[in-house]
């Protein structure tokens, strides 16, 4: 534990400066032969005149969101460890500690949402992620310590055997590349290889978006100049006269360009003696439209990245509508890969060992596995997330209190919650098999058709519906005996049960709708009954057009803002006749016609009307005014 982090905190110091992640290999190919790609990682000027590194690399806004991007996502998302319960089923591997150290921390000094996002960041721009593996005398992993991939050389040795080199601060006299450093064999250490990998060294995007981000760091520099110099080109200052003195040339230039050079001396007012005029030099097109090619540029590296554009902040050709499908692009196409790249690295260097023979072997004597739950990704949008609930809950796969769960909420009270939906009937699956209930009643079975009919017939007379027709009587005679009435008897407590839970859930949940909506009605209330004075007193005799060019604006305002908790409300109340577009018409309507009737009186008294009105509005509650207007059913006829 100790030497970890004596190790940890040594890869935080004074980086190697030349050491860069790379194999050698004693009798394969030499150091020499991988020149030409370590002059990509290295920091060798681009086209652009600029020397990209890694570290310069992220001063690029581009570059830095794209990373972000990517590496804050995958960290986000839950790191689960199962367990197989038998051959089909599977469950968390709560017990175990190498899921508290893959879900919650890998080391005392991580979280498991930094390890993930350092780890994503390095790989996907340096290459590669390596961590050292702590292990207890029992060879199970305990914690994983980080170390920056510059500071490491994989070495494949003369038997075919891999080992990670790890090199220090030390000056080692004994070492060629003059630096000490510590072994740690290849079971020991945890590699997470990025694209372009051979299976232990990958490349990072930087050294293969060098030339672009070179470019557009050139621009941003320009760009820089550019502004710094006041946005102007080079001038030329001619005097009437020749200076042939080299000091005093150097004197007038440096107080010309104190004087007017520079963003500070923006639009002073410049004073010439002696006949001194002033030629200003033209403005060359392209280089006033730099930052179209920092736009472009800035594209063309998200396209390395495989980032949407919209995802780091360009939104130009980008419409609000295409959210979903971009976010599902962003999941399926950048974070997916990411994740299945590192559950593939877990599953194979943590939860299996290197044995003597060379094979690797599982760590536990259960059979674990690890996956990242993407339904994660979904957490932001409740609504897309309670689409893709409904569908697993109506096809079966999923029952009420799983669904509870992922909502933090308790299960249903009576096991209710745990009985699972039959697409077909939609009913639960032990009230569907119970259908071989009229296989043994003390006589011949009733099925099929007639079967159908009966229960409907021993249903109805359950419930005293009546509805059941003299024919079937004998038949539901039949069927009802004293134990499957107790059957229906306990299934019609439980869905009085679950109906109750339900209205409770939904009594909470409309609560907290009804205050939101309120809230935001009562808020532009005001400001609509404050902007109508205001109409009111500055010219009464053109009162309505403004005020009809008002509500005109104020309409798609007011919709707007309520329209999400107006829709929820209108649902959470069962009112599916009624669109949001209807309720802002009708209450906009009601006050135009307020106004109206305020109106009729002398000039004298308009303003006191109406002052009487708009109070009113202030202190009007929006739902019980819907409620009225629903209930009345007029609201339709706006």
């Amino acid at each position: 534990m100790i030497g970890s982090l004596n190790r940890f905190f040594g890869s935080l110091q004074s980086l190697v400066a030349t050491a860069d992640t790379m194999v050698a290999d004693g009798g394969l190919p030499a150091k020499s032969d991988w020149s030409g790609f370590f002059d990509a990682w290295g920091s060798s000027k681009t086209s652009a005149g600029i020397a990209v590194t890694q570290e310069s690399a992220m001063t690029s806004a581009t570059v830095y969101a794209c990373t972000q991007a990517i590496a804050e996502t995958v960290g986000s998302l839950p790191g689960l460890v199962y367990e197989s319960v038998d051959d089909r089923n599977r469950e968390r591997a709560k017990r175990h500690r190498v899921y508290s150290l893959l879900h919650d921390s890998p080391n005392p000094l991580m979280n498991a949402l930094t390890f993930y996002e350092m780890g994503t960041m390095r790989a996907l721009n340096r290459g590669n992620f390596f961590a050292e593996i702590e292990r207890n005398g029992r060879d199970e992993p305990i914690a994983l310590w980080p170390i920056h991939p510059s500071r490491v050389k994989a070495w494949r040795m003369p038997g075919g055997e891999l080992e990670y080199h790890v090199y220090t601060d030390q000056a080692d006299r004994d070492n060629p590349e003059g630096f000490g450093y510590y072994v740690i064999p290849r079971r020991d250490m945890f590699n997470l290889p990025g694209f372009g990998s051979d299976g232990v060294i990958g490349r990072g995007v930087i050294s293969f978006a060098m030339q672009e981000i070179g470019l557009d760091i050139a621009t941003q520099r320009y760009g820089s100049t550019w502004f710094g110099n006041g946005a102007r080109p080079g001038g030329l200052v001619k005097h009437p006269s020749y200076i042939d003195d080299d000091e005093r040339r150097q004197i007038f230039r440096d107080d010309m360009n104190s004087l007017h050079g520079g963003m500070e001396n923006w639009n002073k007012l410049g004073i010439l003696w002696h006949g001194v005029e002033y030629q200003q030099l033209a403005v060359n097109a392209e280089e006033a439209q730099f930052l179209g090619t920092r736009e472009l540029q800035a594209k063309t590296i998200c396209r390395f990245y495989k980032v949407p554009p919209a995802m780091v902040q360009i939104y130009d050709e980008f419409k609000f509508g295409s959210v979903d499908a971009m976010l599902r692009t962003f999941t399926t196409m950048t974070i997916r890969p990411w994740a299945v790249r590192w559950e593939s690295a877990i599953r194979q260097q943590l939860l299996h060992t290197l044995a003597s023979n060379g094979e690797l072997v599982p760590v536990f004597a259960e059979e674990l596995s690890f996956e990242f739950l993407m339904n994660a990704l979904l957490r932001g949008d409740a609504k897309t997330q309670a689409e893709a609930n409904a569908i697993l809950r109506n096809w079966g796969v999923m029952n009420a209190d799983e669904w509870r769960a992922q909502e933090n909420m308790n299960p249903i009270p009576g096991g209710v919650g745990e009985h699972y939906l039959v697409p077909s009937a939609h009913t639960t699956i032990d009230r569907m098999v119970s259908g071989d209930i009229g296989r043994n009643t003390g006589g011949a079975g009733v099925k099929g058709p007639e079967f159908n009919k009966a229960w409907i017939a021993a249903l109805c007379k359950l419930a005293g519906d009546g509805a059941a027709t003299h024919e079937d009587q004998p038949a539901a005679a039949r069927i009802i005996t004293d134990e499957y009435r107790e059957k229906l008897e306990a299934a019609e407590a439980a869905r009085l049960a679950a109906e109750t839970a339900a209205r409770e859930a939904l009594s909470s949940r409309l609560e907290f709708i009804t205050e939101s909506l309120n809230e935001i009605a009562t808020r532009l209330n005001r400001k609509e009954a404050n902007e109508v004075m205001k109409i009111a007193r500055k010219d009464s005799r053109q009162l309505f057009t403004a005020l009809d060019d008002y509500y005109e604006r104020f309409a798609g305002v007011f919709s707007n803002a309520v329209d999400r908790s107006c829709t929820a409300y209108l649902a959470a109340i069962a009112d599916s006749g009624t669109t949001t577009d209807q309720v802002v018409a009708a209450w906009i309507a009601a006050h135009q016609s307020e106004l109206l009737s305020a109106a009729e009186c002398q000039p004298e008294q308009l303003l006191g009307r109406m002052t009487s009105v708009t109070d009113g509005w202030r202190d009007c509650t929006f739902t019980k005014w819907l409620d009225s207007h629903l209930h009345d059913g007029n609201l339709g006829e706006q």
